[in-house]
């Protein structure tokens, strides 16, 4: 079975992801990643910038760099809303014109700011226009990033944002963990709304409600709107992947895996 790996990060030079990595036995380098991508059929991966002090299009540099180093990575681009000047706007909208970038992330609890306040306007109307997704982080969020406030990440707010922008793809990252069925809600209601199952496991902790959830999500939202991914290099592929194949009922395998990740980004 392929699979796209709809969310990790490829910011190796981080400590703290070092840290974790090494913790948890993953190398985290180019090599690392194909690696573990072929051991667990995972033909694409969406990886995301996460350095939140950064400028808008965060990590475009890098991430432009690694693209052209491995061409199974699809390069989504983080936003950072404290540092969004016209020239800002013009380098990201050159990226989706080109198509070099395929999405844009909102980091909502790692920033003060809710995903419907009014500086993130000019980023959705960019992904309406190029037809790109904006994944919007949601549920807990990592203290070793910094300040950060879960209020604003809970994935109720993104209700407003879906009505307001009908023709924008919007991808609530991690299903809002642990609020998954708020998450759920917004996206059966919501037909532009969609989730990604990132971030459940951290290491190899993994709840035992978690298939229960998992089976509860699906009932809500249907299968073809739940996109598959790991957060990696927060946990192994082959760790999150074993999961998830005893959690997700085998009918729905192909779009919950491939199918569903290769629609939004338009892949």
């Amino acid at each position: 079975m392929k699979i796209i790996d709809a969310h990790i990060h490829t910011s190796f030079f981080r400590k703290d992801l070092q840290a974790i990595a090494k913790k948890n036995g993953i190398i985290l380098s180019m090599d690392g990643l194909r690696a573990e991508m072929k051991k667990n059929n995972a033909v694409r991966a969406i990886t995301i910038t996460d350095v939140i002090k950064d400028a808008t299009p965060i990590g475009s540099e890098l991430l432009l760099k690694q693209l052209n180093e491995n061409k199974s990575l699809i390069g989504v681009c983080g936003v950072n809303p404290e540092l969004l000047n016209k020239k800002q706007i013009n380098k990201t909208r050159e990226l989706l014109q080109k198509g070099l970038i395929k999405g844009l992330k909102i980091y909502l609890g790692y920033y003060a700011r809710y995903p419907f306040d009014a500086r993130y306007k000019k980023i959705f109307s960019l992904a309406q226009k190029y037809n790109c997704p904006v994944i919007f982080h949601t549920g807990d969020t990592l203290s070793t990033m910094g300040k950060t406030l879960v209020k604003y990440a809970h994935p109720l707010n993104i209700d407003e944002v879906a009505v307001a922008w009908p023709k924008m793809k919007i991808v609530i990252a991690h299903a809002g963990y642990p609020w998954v069925i708020d998450a759920a809600e917004v996206a059966y209601k919501n037909e532009n709304v969609f989730v990604d199952i990132s971030g459940w496991i951290f290491g190899n902790k993994i709840n035992s409600y978690d298939k229960d959830t998992v089976k509860r999500l699906i009932e809500y939202t249907g299968p073809h709107k739940i996109l598959y991914g790991t957060d990696w290099p927060l946990v192994k592929m082959e760790t999150y992947l074993k999961f998830f194949k005893t959690a997700i009922p085998k009918k729905y395998w192909k779009d919950v895996f491939y199918n569903n990740a290769r629609r939004v980004f338009n892949l």
